[in-house]
């Protein structure tokens, strides 16, 4: 969706593994806005069994690094991923 203030939302959701005891929801999509100080924000994601991912020039270094670790600890022993976040960091 695009709101009347120039934000907007956009998304697209998957079921993975459908049908067997590692089913689960994965989401990815990007949102975009412009801060009060005029910043425009803008953010992709991915959203699965690896927890929320953000990546975009917006997002702090140390989230970002946070999340990477947050994400190689989860993916021990687990299937890979529907959706893989590609965006450039």
């Amino acid at each position: 969706y695009v709101t009347g203030d120039g934000s907007e939302r956009h998304e697209v959701g998957v079921i993975e593994n459908p049908g067997t005891n590692l089913e689960g929801t994965a989401v990815q999509g990007s949102y975009s806005y412009t801060s009060p100080d005029g910043t425009p924000v803008n953010v992709q994601y991915v959203a699965d069994n690896f927890g929320y991912q953000p990546v975009g020039p917006n997002i702090h270094p140390a989230i970002i690094k946070a999340v990477q670790r947050q994400v190689e600890e989860a993916r021990v022993g687990a299937p890979p991923p529907f959706f893989v976040n590609n965006a450039p960091q």
